[in-house]
């Protein structure tokens, strides 16, 4: 029989002026919550008090209370437990990858379980990294069986994240980079898509106009024309439908886990930490993940001055392509513990009760079929230049009007990317967030409807940054057009699964929402060329020879797509109740140049498609002048 090397086991003793922030006092109580007798004399008989009735409102451990507050530290509490009930502490910065039995994917969920088994010569025993109410009932067996004592050993969560960590950079990798391909390739914008069938379309388009330039401008004409009819009435249509309103809250709170990807944000990341510890919520509940890139070193040399403490967790994505966003989320899910998970982004201002209304709407869904729900993100620095303020309007139409509509007639729901909180078991089964498409949050949406989940939208806002700069605006805005080609081209690829796992109502609207609007902005140049000729030169066309009601047509389809558009962006301001006469008066004036943008970035996203599919165009934050949440 092979040998099997011993786990370094040590039995050490608490050190209790480096574990806690204050002398420590025999307090005498009587003992009411055995996870910290090991650590009673430490605190006063009133601070413990606190802590056990706190601990008892909460449904947690009274340790968890005091390891999340800071008063004491993982490693002393947990050498103290150790030593109280007899139990050996497990040094896993020390143990071989050898003594585990478990495979690298296996390493994950051992990490989110805190239970880790390993090989102590030729007995297999389990290395335990739960405070709480699990530890509660692991010193009530060990105090009474020698047999429990021998099989379990304490430990650090933070010394069996480092153990996972440096035995699983590899499948870290294959988990957040290939799974979605691997597993589900249909729904992964990494496989190619068959381009001929629209290639030939074009080619016959293009040599028809050869043939018969006048036959063609006509048809393209009346095809402009009921695209833009057809969304005009769409977006009118979601006028009917009310903005969301906050359910009654909850007090059974759920263990909640933020993630936040960021790269090349050292200016912001103390904003970001700010808000993140104004977020109303039991710090005892919530797992807060940072994602950082492994070659970001000033990233992590600013997260590691700030001394965030345990609560807060580092995540390094891995190195090989592809690069961005999404694949950095999905490093990070593999260590969520949360029942719940929500992205944020780095110059994110959620409102306080962002969560606690989130886990209400959720838990009001008693079949569970509710997926995912979408904050309400708003501009902060609309006073920034006239693309910030457009870009507030925009934002206002979409957050607050059409996505509202959307959820409500349970329609897929292309996701902000942002204040996005989701099921985490959910969010696993249907592969998570495909590192090949560069706005994964609105594939996200429409593959958890294609799944047959719902996704419903909160009153509660996140205050975000927008670009003020149009080159800055346009990059950012290029990204997005992108992505949504490479979602239509993912959705599209089967147009029969996609009517049945939708219905025709939801595929249509798919087709609309991804197709329609970026082809109405690409052709958008076309129309006004044509209506340059039209009213210049009518008789290049032959329009001079068309009916007159036929000519009071297409500028009526036009001008109503545009009516409609701008409508729907002023009801997006009266609910957020920034509508005034001027800032109505400066929409409309400002809205020819910022759809002229709009066409610039949605042609400059089509080169990218064909040329650079995967490259991820990183917007800069920290730039805002103005802030319109502070104002309030």
């Amino acid at each position: 029989m092979v040998e099997v090397p011993v786990a370094p086991l040590v039995k050490s003793r608490a050190e209790p002026d480096a574990a806690v922030s204050r002398p420590f006092t025999d307090s005498g109580a009587a003992p009411r919550c055995v996870e910290i007798d090991c650590v009673r004399r430490w605190f006063t008989s009133e601070r413990l008090a606190e802590v056990e009735k706190r601990a008892r409102r909460l449904g947690v451990g009274a340790d968890e209370v005091l390891l999340a507050s800071g008063e004491i530290a993982p490693d002393p509490y947990t050498y103290a437990q150790a030593d109280a009930i007899g139990l050996d502490f497990v040094d896993l910065d020390k143990v071989p990858r050898a003594l585990c039995p478990l495979d690298d994917e296996a390493l994950f969920d051992a990490a989110r379980k805190g239970l880790l088994p390993i090989y102590d010569g030729d007995v297999l025993r389990w290395a335990v990294a739960k405070p709480g109410l699990w530890m509660r009932a692991i010193i009530g067996r060990a105090k009474a069986s020698a047999a429990i004592r021998q099989r379990f050993m304490l430990t650090t969560p933070q010394r069996l994240r480092r153990f996972v960590e440096r035995h699983s950079v590899q499948c870290l990798h294959s988990l957040a980079a290939q799974r979605l391909r691997e597993t589900a390739p249909e729904f992964s914008a990494a496989m190619p898509n068959r381009f001929v069938g629209p290639i030939v379309l074009v080619m016959l388009a293009v040599l028809s106009f050869l043939a018969a330039p006048q036959l063609v401008a006509h048809t393209l004409l009346f095809s402009l024309s009921a695209l833009f009819i057809a969304g005009a009435v769409q977006r009118l249509s979601f006028l009917r439908h009310a903005g969301p309103t906050a359910p009654p809250l909850t007090n059974n709170l759920p263990l909640y886990t933020i993630i936040a990807a960021l790269y090349r944000e050292t200016d912001i990341l103390p904003k970001l930490i700010a808000a993140l510890e104004a977020i109303d919520y039991p710090r005892e509940k919530l797992q807060i993940i940072l994602a950082l890139e492994p070659d970001d070193y000033p990233m992590r040399d600013a997260v590691a001055a700030l001394k965030l403490g345990a609560r807060y967790e580092v995540v390094l994505a891995s190195m090989p392509p592809p690069r961005g966003k999404p694949k950095a989320l999905n490093a990070a899910l593999q260590y969520v513990r949360g029942d719940y998970v929500v992205v944020f982004d780095a110059e994110d201002k959620p409102e306080a009760g962002q969560l606690r209304e989130v886990a209400a709407i959720f838990a009001a869904d008693e079949e569970e079929m509710l997926a995912c729900v979408q904050g309400r993100l708003t501009i902060e620095n609309s006073d920034d230049g006239w693309l910030p303020s457009v870009f507030t309007a925009e934002y206002a139409g979409h957050f607050d009007v059409i996505l509202p509509a959307l959820a409500a007639r349970d329609m897929p729901v292309p996701l902000g990317g942002s204040s996005t909180h989701a099921r985490t078991k959910i969010l696993r089964d249907v592969g998570a967030w495909d590192p090949y498409n560069v706005t994964e949050d609105a594939d996200l949406g429409i593959r958890l409807a294609r799944f047959g989940y719902r996704t419903a939208i909160a009153s509660s806002s996140t205050y975000e940054e927008a670009p003020a700069l149009p080159m800055a605006w346009i990059k950012q805005r290029t990204r997005w057009f992108k992505g949504w080609m490479q979602t239509w081209a993912v959705h599209a690829r089967n147009p029969a699964r996609l009517v049945r796992e939708l219905g025709v109502r939801g595929a249509l609207g798919l087709h609309f929402f991804l197709f329609g609007i970026v082809f109405a902005v690409l052709i958008q140049p076309v129309a006004w060329v044509l209506i340059g000729i039209g009213l210049l030169a009518p008789s290049l066309l032959r329009l001079d020879a068309l009916p007159g009601w036929v000519v009071a047509f297409h500028f009526s389809a036009l001008g109503l797509g545009y009516v409609a558009s701008i409508i729907v962006k002023l009801e997006g301001l009266r609910r957020r109740e920034l509508l005034t006469w001027r800032s109505g008066a400066l929409l409309v004036a400002r809205m020819p140049a910022y759809w002229a943008l709009l066409s610039l970035a949605a042609w400059r996203a089509l080169g990218q498609f064909f040329s650079r599919r995967f490259y991820w165009e990183k917007t800069d934050h920290g730039l805002a002048r103005t802030s319109r949440r502070a104002q309030r």
